[in-house]
């Protein structure tokens, strides 16, 4: 009888047992996720003024740099007492399917980095409703090229150039930055076609290589061959970098899916019925049915690796808050690992911004933007 009383006992202390891991598990998932939840409502706001009364320098609004679409437009801001300032190009998030050129980040972005010695160009380009991947991509190339071509129309040096992008736009920026200019380049700039004319007539070579300045890093013609010739410095924002990795990374975090769910809410009611992920509405195939070589034209890694090498001009800083609640904060430590494991730490930066969610405004106060204006500096 004693016996059986000890098995019994055993019996429901192994069951209380399993209940009490299985509790604490929730309970160490639920404290996760309500202390990013509440740093996420609690982070301080930033107050962008309606109007913009700049005048320190030229705007210019909506330059159209292709004819593919009238979604092909940058918006470009110049100041007027830096002789030839370096260029930061940005390209705007939104989960490749809102915002626009004006988003809150970018105008926060421009408005700082105007008023300390760089032009700045805000890059509008096609969103999935209207063009399927890799549409944005070429559009965002198409727009570093007719920058890199117009520099002295505009008055900034197109051989000192930085690429920003955030969120969806850091995936953008890392596409762009880490293809080469062969790749992605099927929408032309406009003067694109009358350049290509005009190198191919009978002139002088140096004349041909006056016409070719700005075409490349120290203003050598283009290879064709490793990452793209025009951008010096690469700054990545919480990107999406490796949506195959997704899953797996949440999973490490421990954030509820439900609570990511609501938070994310936007993107859903963005997607067109029949869709349930953003990735599988820009390719406009679910890509969960995809093989790994219908999927390849879409994973950054894979450009990484095909084109940065050890002696590449390209120096990269990685920011990301650690409470995002939309792309997980191992996206950047991952692509931080891989990128200096090739071009070395001193060239990469990775800067992990405490209790900041997705987009928030803390990742855009003067404290943190004034790093990278300093690695910038130090990098171009």
């Amino acid at each position: 009888m004693n016996e059986k009383k000890r098995k019994a006992g055993r019996v429901v202390w192994s069951i209380l047992l399993i209940v009490a891991i299985a509790a604490a598990a929730i309970l160490g998932i639920w404290h996760k996720t309500t202390a990013a939840v509440f740093h996420n409502l609690t982070q301080p706001h930033i107050r962008v003024p309606e109007t913009d009364d700049w005048s320190g320098g030229e705007s210019y609004w909506k330059v159209p740099y292709s004819e593919v679409s009238e979604s092909d437009y940058v918006d470009l801001y110049v100041p007027s007492d830096v002789k030839n300032p370096p260029l930061l190009i940005l390209v705007h998030g939104g989960g490749f399917v809102t915002n626009d050129s004006q988003s809150k980040q970018a105008v926060l972005m421009y408005r700082y980095f105007r008023d300390h010695g760089y032009a700045c160009a805000s890059v509008n380009y096609r969103l999935a409703q209207e063009a399927p991947f890799p549409g944005a991509i070429e559009d965002v190339k198409a727009c570093i090229r007719f920058l890199r071509a117009n520099g002295d129309t505009y008055g900034y040096d197109s051989e000192r150039m930085a690429l920003f992008g955030e969120s969806a736009g850091g995936y953008l920026a890392i596409a762009a930055a880490m293809t080469n200019d062969a790749e992605f380049d099927s929408v032309p700039y406009i003067g694109e076609n009358e350049e290509a004319a005009g190198d191919s007539s009978d002139i002088d070579q140096d004349e041909k290589a006056e016409e070719g300045k700005g075409t490349g890093a120290e203003g050598d013609s283009v290879s064709g061959e490793g990452v793209n010739p025009a951008i010096r410095v690469l700054i990545d924002y919480y990107g999406d970098v490796d949506f195959m990795s997704l899953d797996t990374q949440w999973k490490e975090i421990g954030y509820s899916s439900l609570v990511r769910k609501i938070a994310n809410g936007w993107i859903q009611n963005a997607l067109p019925k029949g869709y349930t992920d953003i990735h599988s509405y820009w390719m406009r195939k679910d890509i969960s049915k995809m093989s790994r070589d219908e999927l390849a034209p879409m994973l950054l890694n894979n450009y990484i690796d095909e084109n940065l090498r050890q002696d590449s001009d390209l120096s990269v800083y990685i920011s990301h808050g650690d409470a995002d609640l939309t792309v997980p904060v191992t996206q950047s430590r991952d692509l931080y690992a891989k990128v200096s494991g090739i071009i070395g730490t001193g060239r990469t930066k990775l800067h992990i911004v405490k209790n900041a969610g997705h987009a928030g405004d803390e990742m855009y106060s003067d404290r943190e933007l004034e790093k990278i204006d300093q690695f910038i500096q130090a990098h171009m």
